[in-house]
């Protein structure tokens, strides 16, 4: 779940940005700013005519990344207070970010990712201290 936290939080650090396509843009051009141009990248420009298949692929992405947070919650009783608020911010991020042009100097846009970003620290840094401490999901007397 750690795992999870982490790969969400190092989009914050890079406007929305995976750290593999950051690299891979900057390669191809040095002066490249992080989140300046989420939206190129060679699969999406290989279906520029089809632009509802990349939509379709990353719904379909999404909620396997939130079917697998869930599942590894659910088989190791981890409380809902855990699993659902990592769920909700996810969801705000991916959905949110398309709200903002120019995500790399739009203020609105930067205020958000921090928003984000501390959160997941706060939540990785719960999840952490409930795991330390055992809080799971109660147990059904019986």
């Amino acid at each position: 779940m750690i795992f999870n936290y982490l790969i969400f939080l190092h989009w914050t650090f890079f406007n929305g940005e995976c750290v593999i396509t950051y690299i891979y843009k900057k390669l191809e051009n040095p002066g490249y700013i992080p989140g300046s141009n989420l939206h190129d990248n060679e699969l999406k420009n290989s279906f520029k005519d089809n632009t509802i298949i990349i939509d379709i692929f990353t719904v379909i992405q999404n909620l396997l990344v939130i079917l697998n947070f869930y599942i590894i919650s659910k088989r190791n009783k981890i409380s809902p207070y855990v699993y659902i608020p990592y769920i909700i911010i996810f969801e705000l991020y991916f959905y949110g970010l398309h709200f903002f042009e120019d995500h790399h100097i739009n203020d609105s846009c930067i205020l958000f990712q921090e928003t984000i970003k501390y959160t997941l620290i706060f939540g990785m840094v719960y999840l952490l201290l409930s795991t330390k401490f055992n809080y799971h999901t109660p147990k059904a007397k019986s």
